[in-house]
């Protein structure tokens, strides 16, 4: 029959002999389409039998390993996610409070538009506490507007630098904040310097002026006048009543008389890649050195 199933004389023939080594045991599987028209010497019936059921024996030896594999996975999981789920959910609470700042730096706007957006939302939300002192939004942005229109009207413009020696207060970030609307990057210099160490700190990054807290304008003003023939200002907080310095402006009366709902006269055109402060490595292997700080950051 085999020599005539080879000679095509039946139809549509299909022969599949698959040799399987499984687990030390030879299993021989042949599979005719036609098997009925094919006569064997043995009952091909009882050998289909015993081919499915060792099929069928392997299969369920697979699928129990499968299974075996699969729990194990997630017991796996189960296990890790037990121990470090605390972590996970504490990290994400984290990254979804970050996701504020990071819209806004997506934004690619200037530090005071973003600031402006927060007054809008937030006008007589607490901005500062300090001391017995309760600065809201729209107090911060008065002060800082005041300080923008002034300065502009005293002819910085985009680029120039002003050194700033105040203590630590709301006022300090009203400040630059308010020179960063119109371009001028602020250097924050340690009010604790003196000498040569703050000559060079304001030359070194231009300064072309120098804002002074009452505490150091005393000491200081004359030294600056004289060396670096810049303008110097003096900013008492209303709380003190030192004596403005002889080379200083006053800069807390100046800007009292400028009405904080005013606009800026000019279009300064700045950039988030523009630099908005000035910070100073420690000096530890010479003078300081400056270290400009952009609106991105």
């Amino acid at each position: 029959d085999i020599d005539r199933w080879q000679r095509s004389e039946y139809p549509q023939k299909s022969l599949t002999l698959t040799l399987c080594l499984k687990r030390s045991r030879l299993l021989c599987i042949i599979t005719f389409k036609y098997l009925h028209k094919i006569e064997f010497a043995v009952d091909s019936s009882v050998f289909i039998y015993l081919v499915y059921s060792e099929m069928w024996t392997i299969w369920i030896q697979k699928m129990y390993f499968k299974l075996k594999w699969l729990f194990y996975q997630i017991y796996t999981v189960l296990h890790v996610f037990q121990k470090t789920y605390r972590r996970d959910l504490a990290t994400i609470t984290k990254l979804y409070q970050c996701l504020p700042v990071y819209k806004r730096q997506c934004e690619r706007k200037p530090i005071y538009e973003s600031f402006r957006k927060i007054v809008k939302d937030h006008p007589q939300k607490a901005a500062f506490l300090f001391e017995d002192e309760c600065w809201t939004f729209s107090a911060v942005k008065e002060l800082s507007n005041k300080i923008a229109t002034y300065f502009e009207g005293e002819g910085y413009k985009k680029g120039d630098a002003i050194a700033l020696l105040l203590g630590n207060c709301p006022d300090y970030i009203c400040i630059w904040l308010g020179l960063s609307q119109i371009g001028v990057p602020v250097a924050l210099i340690n009010t604790n310097l003196l000498h040569d160490s703050l000559i060079h700190s304001i030359k070194i990054a231009n300064c072309k002026g120098v804002i002074f807290g009452s505490n150091s304008a005393h000491a200081n003003a004359d030294l600056v006048k004289k060396r670096l023939n810049v303008k110097c200002y003096q900013y008492n907080r209303k709380s003190e009543a030192t004596p403005i310095a002889e080379n200083c402006i006053d800069l807390k009366n100046k800007i009292d008389t400028i009405c904080p709902s005013g606009s800026l006269k000019g279009r300064h055109n700045i950039l988030v890649t523009d630099p908005v402060l000035y910070v100073y490595t420690s000096g530890t292997t010479g003078l300081p050195k400056t270290v400009p700080v952009s609106h991105q950051k």
